[in-house]
């Protein structure tokens, strides 16, 4: 899709900035835990924001290549098919200190369709809409994959906002609008006016006024 080609080279450049100190660990303690079925790792929300993984919790996503090789239990392998994602707390200390972090587990199958327009469920798409980071990748081509999964989630959130929002707009009110939609759609514990929210629509704001002036769909 020609629309998504022409998003990847921001996806890309604003996935593979910095890394804060303490991801590492904890990449590399779910590398140890999940070995070969872990095909990426990406980390997003107010740790990618800030650049702070030592305050709250870092919210990340272990991309698998199926559940029955990522879990020892048949249960979480059930759970996990019937109703994506799973999510599980994990935590390291680096340095003295503590860093902690949930991550979800969902196959790289489910992330695909959970970020396109056959999803209808704003939880994939409203998210990955949104700058992201990749800790991990086991080769390029499955980065190729997970860059194009972001840029067709960007499309996604566009469409399904877009009906809902005045027939002149800007950037700003295209992700306020879109954002606000996706977080009322959820059991979130926050809320979707507090300072976090304003902190989403600022960032998605800059980078969708630094990206493509022009993108069709094709």
């Amino acid at each position: 899709m020609e629309t998504s080609r022409q998003i990847i080279p921001f996806i890309r450049q604003h996935a593979s900035g910095f890394v804060p100190t303490g991801l590492h660990a904890l990449r590399n303690e779910l590398l140890d835990r999940y070995g070969n079925a872990v095909l990426a790792i990406l980390f997003h929300g107010s740790c990618f924001r800030r650049g702070d993984a030592g305050d709250g919790l870092v919210d990340l996503y272990l991309l698998v290549n199926s559940y029955r090789g990522a879990y020892r239990k048949h249960l979480y392998t059930t759970l996990n098919r019937l109703l994506p994602p799973n999510v599980f707390y994990l935590e390291v200390t680096v340095n003295g200190i503590v860093v902690r972090a949930k991550y979800t587990v969902i196959s790289l199958a489910d992330f695909q369709r959970g970020t396109s327009m056959s999803w209808f469920h704003s939880y994939l798409w409203g998210r990955f809409a949104q700058p992201t980071g990749i800790l991990y990748s086991r080769h390029e081509s499955i980065a190729d994959v997970v860059y194009t999964a972001l840029a067709q989630a960007v499309i996604t959130f566009m469409t399904r906002a877009l009906p809902y929002i005045p027939a002149q707009f800007d950037a700003r009110t295209l992700w306020y609008q879109g954002l606000l939609l996706s977080y009322r759609a959820e059991l979130r514990a926050e809320r979707p006016v507090e300072r976090n929210f304003g902190q989403n629509v600022r960032k998605n704001w800059r980078v969708c006024s630094n990206g493509p002036r022009s993108i069709t769909s094709n």
